[in-house]
């Protein structure tokens, strides 16, 4: 019986790790760090406000400064306009052949 190779396990696993992550720091932003419909900005003292129970005081405010950052604002703006242009590819649907002669 051959043994795996470790280095394709790790990586494999990084590789999951690091989704499981991304996808959960993306829910939890989409979450809490939201633009105000009525002023199209981001209202950073409601958002303080608004700090997740679980979360210190000095925690909410580390990802408030880092979501703040003028440079991250303006890339996440591109980003939600690139996603915005790109079309998801679809196929349509076929029938499968009825396998009962009738």
């Amino acid at each position: 019986m051959e043994s795996l190779d470790w280095t394709e396990i790790n990586a494999g696993n990084q590789q999951h790790l690091q989704k499981a992550y991304n996808t959960n720091k993306a829910a939890f932003k989409a979450q809490h760090w939201v633009i105000d419909p009525t002023t199209g900005t981001y209202n950073v003292e409601k958002i303080k406000r608004e700090r997740p129970k679980k979360i210190m005081v000095s925690e909410w405010d580390k990802y408030i400064e880092f979501w703040n950052d003028p440079r991250k604002i303006a890339r996440a703006a591109q980003n939600r306009q690139n996603r915005a242009k790109s079309t998801m590819q679809t196929s349509t649907t076929q029938e499968y052949p009825s396998l009962i002669d009738t």
